[in-house]
């Protein structure tokens, strides 16, 4: 798990590119931006990624026009990335690269 510094720098991009986009679409007054991105400020500092997820999750709740970012921050990976993570896993423990390829069926 990324460290809560990262994650939150990750976190405050997602919500000003959700921002700037409801801004541009009009969807958001510029004044009411001043308050929302006020109120997102203030949930800060994280201890922990769960206590983040909780606070996001009660913005979001508040403010629905942010589901968007927090659906890209906290959303489940596919099973298909899940596989892949699982393959990537295995193959990082097998002693050579040879090793890994031929575990997966890529070599011989």
């Amino acid at each position: 798990m990324e460290d809560i510094e990262k994650l939150t720098e990750k976190l405050e991009q997602l919500f000003l590119d959700q921002l700037i986009t409801l801004l541009e679409s009009e969807s958001i007054e510029v004044e009411k931006s001043k308050q929302i991105t006020a109120e997102f400020l203030n949930l800060g500092p994280f201890s922990s990624f769960e206590e983040m997820n909780v606070k996001i999750k009660l913005f979001v709740d508040t403010y629905p026009a942010f589901l968007p970012f927090y659906k890209r921050m906290f959303a489940e990976p596919s099973q298909k990335t899940k596989e892949l993570l699982d393959l990537i896993q295995k193959l990082n423990t097998e002693k050579s690269p040879l090793d890994a390829l031929k575990s997966i069926g890529v070599a011989e």
